[in-house]
């Protein structure tokens, strides 16, 4: 509610991804994510969710789960024991990853970027949901690959990198759109 009211979207659909797919289930993908493989194979999983560079995972880069998946429902209900805005005024923009990392390190992951399941959450290694990083090197992308997030990153503040941002998600779009025709 904080987020929302500070109108920072990004952190708003942090916690409402999370919330979304645990009342409904399904699979949530950000918007800057390109599918390149069926996706149905991922649904056999309780959870699924994924590595990406550095070992963090992200639900970002796409994540499923059965509708009332529990561990889905404690790592929703982290976010109510939090507050957006902090006593000092300033805004807690500590990223999505560092909690869901956080979360399953503290149920047994390692942070190794190996296939692993955790309390029936199937945390993948970055080769099946991130192959890039950040800006856009394709070193993981592999036959078991089904997503790629383009991290357009429309959080970012500031009008340097916003310009930046705007000029890769152009070629990005191209790419994508060369690829469908």
């Amino acid at each position: 509610k904080e987020a929302y009211e500070a109108e920072k979207w990004a952190f708003v659909s942090d916690y409402a991804r999370l919330d979304v797919v645990y009342n409904h289930g399904g699979i949530y993908l950000d918007v800057d994510v390109e599918i390149v493989k069926n996706l149905d194979p991922l649904l056999r999983n309780n959870m699924f969710c994924g590595f990406e560079k550095g070992n963090y995972v992200n639900t970002g880069l796409g994540f499923g789960a059965v509708q009332g998946f529990s561990e889905l429902r404690k790592m929703r209900d982290m976010y109510h024991q939090m507050h957006f805005i902090r006593e000092d005024g300033t805004l807690n923009l500590t990223a999505c990853t560092d909690y869901q990392t956080g979360y399953l390190v503290q149920n047994g992951l390692k942070r190794d970027g190996r296939l692993q399941v955790i309390n029936g959450i199937r945390v993948f290694p970055r080769t099946v949901l991130a192959p890039s990083d950040f800006y856009g090197i394709s070193d993981f992308k592999s036959f078991e690959t089904y997503t790629i997030h383009h991290y357009a990153a429309s959080w970012f503040a500031g009008s340097h990198s916003k310009a930046t941002l705007l000029k890769r998600n152009a070629e990005i779009k191209e790419r994508m759109d060369s690829t469908v025709q």
